[in-house]
């Protein structure tokens, strides 16, 4: 896979991953929910054997290298729900409204067998993940790595051809990459938090807000 799938093919290849069927040559999926609880924060997922590794960011991710994000490890999350977007009942896991705002395949950077499942485990447990990601919206390379202690995480964009200083995706492109609803349109709620639409780049606010639910 070398460009964005389109919506038929997104979801085709997001429905075989999650069921199994997958190809031995075929990268492996992330996919990046946005999540609205009490607060608004994304979900950002990556296939890894039979699971999703997980972590949540409480700013909105968006391709400009000087826009560091804060990332907090949360727990593993099912392969089959990998297509889920709705309303869930409040106070269960995973409550409130989850839309799939970004989805694709990725690669791993500095690994000798990219496709194999244990060298993304050992980037995870080195604290440094170097990524290519062909989503819909985030594309091109990405850095996650720890930084500082209580296992805290940055994620943020590397400097390539898709680096964008100007393209605040999360408010030019709100939409789901599968329904193309927002979370407006589940909600209601005129959502005004500048944290969740991204539109501030500096890197003073990366560890601010409340610890995301996930």
């Amino acid at each position: 896979m070398s460009q964005a799938l389109s919506g038929d093919q997104l979801r085709a290849y997001l429905e075989r991953r999650a069921s199994g069927d997958i190809k031995a040559d075929e990268l492996p999926m992330f996919i990046l929910q946005q999540h609205q609880t009490d607060n608004l924060h994304f979900n950002l997922r990556f296939e890894v054997a039979a699971d999703f590794v997980s972590w949540a960011l409480p700013d909105a991710p968006w391709p400009n290298p000087e826009a560091k994000r804060a990332a907090v490890p949360v727990p593993d999350y099912p392969l089959d729900r990998a297509l889920h977007e709705g309303a869930n009942p409040a106070g269960e896991y995973g409550g409130g409204v989850i839309l799939l705002w970004d989805a694709g395949a990725y690669r791993l950077l500095e690994a000798d067998d990219p496709l194999d499942p244990q060298a993304m485990l050992k980037a995870i447990d080195a604290g440094r993940v170097q990524l290519w990601l062909e989503g819909q919206k985030l594309r091109g390379g990405w850095s996650l790595h720890r930084s500082g202690a209580d296992n805290a995480w940055v994620f943020e964009k590397l400097r390539d051809d898709h680096a964008d200083p100007e393209a605040n995706l999360p408010t030019r492109r709100p939409e789901s990459v599968l329904s193309g609803r927002t979370i407006q349109d589940w909600t209601g709620f005129d959502i005004e938090s500048p944290r969740a639409l991204g539109d501030r780049g500096d890197e003073g606010n990366m560890y601010g807000g409340r610890r995301p639910d996930a």
